[in-house]
């Protein structure tokens, strides 16, 4: 197959979205796919950056919220021109921002089958914003739920990484065909968490976090969690 993903994070951004991006690109590719990626790079080129892999480079300035990530700035036209001439089979969008919207234009005028893929919740967004007024901020994340869901179902699959949030979707007005993958996790080696400990530490229950230590991780209410359940179950 030819696939086209499209996404405003791609690394060498540090996100999960962009890893998940990578990783999926890679691996079709392997297979056999023809995979042509477009994200923030250098303007109006296609470059081939691996066996059956292209990268297409979409204009970008600075996030001024997110100071480490772009937001891509498609030329009218680009993407539209570029899908015509590599002529996906499938069209796989991987977040809502410029890139995307872009790209499920260019793909609906053209009759490209479109999955659109939710990684997180709009309000995350607000996480960077603590400044503004509570208020305020319940009608950003009202709104940027109408959005999200005016998107979605402008696509003929909508994937996301668990069933909860699947649900989640629906409650917020996502009609569309809701699929739950988990990505991108692999498991290379079968080890167990015990393997890991010192034997002194394998009554005891650990959690292990791995991601970003950013503001949309809410990592302070983690901790302050696992403080109060300590006091509450010490066994």
């Amino acid at each position: 197959m030819r696939i086209a993903l499209c996404s405003d994070v791609y690394p060498p951004t540090v996100s999960g979205n962009a890893t998940v991006v990578a990783r999926q690109a890679q691996t079709l590719a392997s297979r056999g796919h023809e995979v042509t990626v477009f994200a923030a790079g250098s303007p109006s080129t296609i470059k081939k950056t691996g066996k059956n892999l292209y990268h297409v480079g979409i204009p970008w300035i600075a996030n001024p919220i997110r100071l480490s990530h772009q937001i891509g700035i498609a030329r009218p036209g680009q993407i539209l021109r570029v899908l015509h001439l590599r002529k996906p089979d499938v069209v796989h969008i991987h977040s809502p921002g410029p890139i995307g919207l872009s790209s499920l234009t260019a793909a609906k005028q053209l009759g490209i089958p479109v999955v659109a893929t939710l990684h997180g919740q709009p309000e995350f967004l607000t996480s960077y914003t603590p400044w503004i007024p509570s208020v305020i901020t319940d009608q950003l994340h009202d709104a940027a739920w109408q959005f999200a869901a005016w998107f979605y179902n402008q696509a003929d699959m909508v994937t996301t990484p668990s069933h909860f949030f699947a649900k989640v979707l629906q409650a917020h007005g996502i009609t569309q065909p809701t699929l739950a993958i988990p990505m991108w996790i692999d498991t290379p080696e079968k080890i167990t968490i015990s393997q890991t400990l010192p034997k002194a530490s394998r009554q005891t229950t650990s959690f292990l976090y791995f991601g970003r230590i950013d503001p949309d991780k809410n990592l302070e209410v983690l901790l302050l969690s696992a403080k109060i359940l300590q006091k509450r179950l010490p066994k």
